[in-house]
């Protein structure tokens, strides 16, 4: 059990910071697409502002424009409040000194997320989870020793049968004194004197041996202790077996869970993609061909809308990649994690 207990608490712990690490991906991401969005909604203000200007547009079109330039600009300061709350909490689990430097210094994520995740194997997922996650192993663990505690006290309630038997070997030394008469009689004086090699020569020759031989037989009478500590033990084997049922019941709920928003989020995944390179086409042939038709619906921002929509995408398949590992080992939870690169540059 001791063994179990720390086997859940490592896992517990590598769970946390997986989930924080990746919660700081989307963090950086999230803040990568707000500042990009900033940037077309500053375009769309410089473009809306030289239409004002030449008389080609009405003045609502740049006051729009500018509007939408402060939510951008107060979107983007939350997002990198995210960022540091991001990274602090990722400090604190593999950070625990106090130095100022070390939770001044910035953290940036190495690790990349794949663009894809093949299908999950729900059957094999739920397997490996019911064999290995360590609270099952902590379960079945207690439902044994609730087990091994009923064979105990139903043993306790049997005839208590004992057979004793002990061996005494003596010897006799000294000075023998010689008496006449009846008891006590009168002493004569000093008769044979027996030292204490002839002592131990009678004990190993066994001349004046004592033995005793037994059996005793105790059964109590009427309702005992016994019996109160054997109903006892058949409760608390049932209450156990019956959680580490409702435990195996829950891991399976929680994979398959966890392995739903996997395909669900492969698909948004996809749907992004589609919608992010259809605003591409859009933008390009608007910007080229109508831009001066309605700008404000044109530039508003629909790049990086989509841009924003895939890698969210992303980030909640990730998720649910890191909802079956954690269900597999111990830990089960919604993590946003990961990030998708948007590589287009602002509109000129």
């Amino acid at each position: 059990v001791a063994e179990a207990q720390v086997q859940e608490a490592t896992v517990r712990t590598t769970t946390a910071v997986k989930s924080a690490y990746w919660n700081l991906v989307s963090a950086r991401s999230a803040h990568e697409a707000r500042r990009v969005s900033l940037q077309f909604a500053d375009e769309l203000a410089r473009a809306n502002a030289a239409r004002v200007e030449a008389g080609v547009a009405p003045p609502l079109d740049l006051v729009a424009s500018q509007a939408e330039v402060v939510s951008n600009r107060e979107q983007l300061l939350a997002a990198d409040v995210a960022v540091h709350e991001a990274e602090d909490a990722l400090r604190v689990l593999f950070n625990s000194s106090t130095d100022a430097s070390l939770w001044q210094q910035s953290i940036e994520p190495t690790d990349a997320l794949p663009a894809t995740t093949g299908p999950v194997n729900v059957d094999a997922a739920v397997e490996a989870a019911l064999r290995g996650r360590v609270d099952l192993v902590r379960a079945r663990a207690d439902a044994s020793n609730a087990a091994a505690t009923v064979r105990l006290t139903g043993s306790q309630r049997l005839p208590d049968v004992r057979l004793t038997g002990s061996y005494q070997a003596n010897g006799l030394g000294g000075t023998e004194v010689l008496r006449t008469g009846g008891f006590p009689g009168t002493i004569l004086g000093p008769g044979q004197v027996v030292g204490f090699g002839s002592v131990m020569d009678q004990v190993f020759k066994t001349d004046y041996p004592t033995w005793a031989v037994g059996v005793s037989v105790s059964y109590p009478l009427g309702p005992s202790t016994d019996e109160a500590n054997e109903a006892r033990g058949k409760l608390e084997a049932k209450q156990a077996e019956q959680r580490l049922r409702s435990a195996e019941g829950r891991v399976i709920q929680q994979v398959r869970d966890a392995a739903w928003k996997v395909e669900m989020n492969a698909r948004r995944v996809e749907t992004a993609r589609a919608v992010r390179e259809l605003a591409e086409q859009r933008r390009d042939v608007e910007v080229g061909v109508a831009r001066a038709h309605d700008p404000r619906e044109r530039h508003r921002g629909v790049l990086p809308v989509a841009g924003v929509g895939h890698r969210l995408g992303a980030l909640e398949q990730s998720g649910g990649d890191l909802g079956v590992e954690g269900a597999g080992s111990g830990r089960i939870g919604r993590h946003q994690v990961g990030a998708y690169p948007m590589t287009r540059e602002p509109v000129p």
